[in-house]
């Protein structure tokens, strides 16, 4: 009975994480696909405040530029001599004057790529231009843009917006040989020197190069795109779409999208429908973020419009009141929502899953607590091994740093004597610092072992020059095998190398490479083996030392058993290198033996999987 009011309950549990899980899915849902939105939109207003602050800031410099210029002294006094002239066109040409004027600027113009020069007169003649077919004639600026001319003259630098040029301009580009040109200007006054106006100067730029480079700047994605337009929505840069819109019938092939197409909404998306020709873009309505900017009034939606292709895109825009011109930013919907769709189904799947396994862990509840139980107990056990190990760690270290803290502090004292000799003061001193290595390497062993001991030893395999590593060791203890008179005998290939981790590999060879140095005599040998076949290394270290007594060659390996020894020279040890070395082995999967006689010497093998 008990047990069924369990099941009862486990199932009830189960139904009601079921109904709330799926609410919560729907809310998740609905709350994923709003965030898309938000954060798409949101990432359309920062690129339209980077492209809006980029073209400020671009405008501004090329004002500076322009308007330095316009103040030239040799410009005011080529000027008025070109202004004496002005009734008869072509000595205008021919001045003196005008070829200066060209030579002056030649250089000038190529510093940031820009078409010419105009200096025109306060009743729109054209004074001084690169090409002689502008001479004389009334300006492009005075006739389109009158407005900003007479601003000009009131004392204002001010850019023209792109407009269709007057002169062809040759391309190095797939465009060049179409009947269309783009250019724009930027008018600044050319003052006299009582500081009245006397004619304005103009600088010929590259819309390509200026204003469509900066809304190129805001296109991500494989639809995010940001353009300008004019107060009539005409669009003056080049649109990412100019493929469609030849598809549309909107552009020839090879024609500009820049000042051939406006911003209007078509009614439907073109990209589907192919009868656009059909229909006069005059009767069309800006699209919603063009009529909105035009207005003067900046913002963002996260429900859709349609855009100049007729696809419903997201977007962002403003008016840019310094160049009179509209921005906007602007995805496909389809592209944000294609992102949603994959994280829609994501979380569908998650959910899925964490249905499943809600089922299967109520299912296993009962024999899942069983196990508990179980493993409570092992961790106890567990906890209480480690609690032992670190009172024999304890134990072990208090034993062996007291001695040598009491010699060391018996040795200061000594050497501060003022009767002994300074041999003899040195001799404490190189007896304190040997004592104060040993305690080191004490400290260093018993950390190592213990992060080997409690499973915090990270063994990070990568492929090494296993020869290089231990000539590496053999240059650290130069001067000890010196010290010895040791013969180092080495047999191992050149660029052996091994698949381990290299830091404790070195750590372990290290270890057996100075242990032999300590328990050798003067003037004996160590030899370093090194074999490689299929996928095992062997590594052999042998001395012909003062041997390991055999009631002691079993004890070698085991961290709780005294085995520290004095070498031939005095050198101390901790007692705990071995037991470290064959743990740092193990963890590879190899396996660590010694075969030692007494009196005679020892040998380390080592065997490692994997070459």
């Amino acid at each position: 009975m008990l047990k069924r009011i369990m099941h009862l309950r486990i199932l009830s549990l189960i139904t009601v994480f079921l109904v709330l899980s799926t609410l919560l899915l729907f809310w998740v849902l609905r709350s994923t696909k709003q965030q898309t939105l938000k954060t798409a939109v949101s990432q359309l207003r920062s690129t339209l405040s980077y492209v809006d602050k980029s073209l400020n800031k671009w405008a501004e410099e090329r004002k500076i530029f322009t308007r330095t210029l316009a103040e030239s002294p040799q410009l005011l006094k080529w000027t008025k001599a070109q202004q004496s002239l002005q009734r008869n066109i072509q000595n205008l040409k021919t001045s003196p004057e005008q070829i200066q004027v060209r030579a002056f600027f030649k250089d000038k113009l190529k510093l940031q790529g820009d078409l010419g020069i105009f200096v025109i007169c306060k009743n729109g003649q054209s004074l001084f231009s690169m090409r002689d077919q502008n001479i004389g004639t009334q300006n492009i600026i005075s006739l389109t843009h009158p407005e900003l001319f007479q601003a000009a003259l009131e004392g204002k630098t001010v850019i023209v917006p792109p407009m269709i040029s007057d002169v062809p301009v040759q391309e190095q580009t797939a465009y060049s040989t179409f009947t269309r040109w783009l250019t724009m200007f930027i008018v600044s006054p050319i003052r006299d020197t009582n500081d009245s106006v006397i004619a304005v100067f103009s600088l010929r730029l590259d819309p390509i190069r200026n204003f469509s480079y900066f809304a190129e700047l805001g296109r991500s994605g494989e639809t995010g795109e940001t353009y300008l337009f004019d107060d009539k929505g005409l669009l003056l840069t080049e649109s990412r779409f100019n493929h469609h819109l030849e598809n549309a019938g909107l552009l020839q092939s090879g024609q500009r999208s820049m000042l051939s197409i406006y911003v209007k909404d078509p009614g439907y998306n073109l990209l589907t429908v192919n009868n656009f020709q059909s229909i006069s873009q005059d009767s069309l309505p800006l699209t919603f973020a063009a009529q909105t900017a035009t207005q003067k009034i900046s913002g963002q939606r996260m429900k859709s419009f349609r855009d100049y292709r007729g696809v419903c895109v997201l977007g962002a825009w403003k008016w840019n009141s310094l160049l009179n011109v509209g921005i906007t930013s602007e995805i496909d919907e389809d592209e944000v929502m294609s992102s949603y769709q994959v994280l829609q189904w994501t979380i569908i799947l998650v959910f899925s899953g964490l249905v499943v396994l809600a089922i299967i862990l109520a299912y296993m509840l009962i024999s899942t607590e069983l196990n508990l139980v179980k493993k409570l107990s092992v961790e106890k056990k567990k906890a209480e091994d480690a609690n032992d190990l670190k009172d024999k760690f304890v134990s072990l270290v208090s034993h062996d740093l007291r001695s040598p803290l009491t010699s060391i502090g018996s040795y200061a004292e000594l050497s501060q004597e003022p009767e002994i000799t300074e041999e003899e003061r040195h001799q404490y001193q190189k007896r304190i610092k040997l004592l104060t290595t040993n305690m080191a390497d004490l400290i260093g062993n018993v950390l190592e072992a213990t992060r080997m001991k409690s499973d915090k030893m990270v063994i990070t395999k990568s492929r090494f020059r296993l020869d290089e590593c231990i000539e590496r060791i053999l240059l650290e203890c130069t001067v000890k095998i010196d010290m010895k008179k040791l013969e180092i005998k080495k047999v191992y290939p050149k660029e052996a190398e091994l698949f381990a981790d290299p830091t404790l590999l070195e750590e372990v060879i290290k270890n057996l490479i100075t242990n032999s140095i300590k328990f050798s005599n003067e003037g004996g040998y160590i030899s370093i083996d090194l074999a490689q076949s299929g996928n095992s290394t062997v590594i052999t270290i042998k001395d012909n030392g003062i041997g390991i007594p055999e009631n002691r060659q079993k004890k070698l390996f085991d961290y709780y058993e005294k085995t520290s020894t004095q070498g031939t020279a005095g050198e101390l040890g901790t007692g705990m290198g071995l037991p470290l070395c064959k743990d740092i082995v193990t963890a590879h999967g190899g396996t660590i033996t010694l075969d030692s006689v007494e009196k005679e010497g020892t040998t380390f093998l080592i065997t490692l999987p994997g070459a």
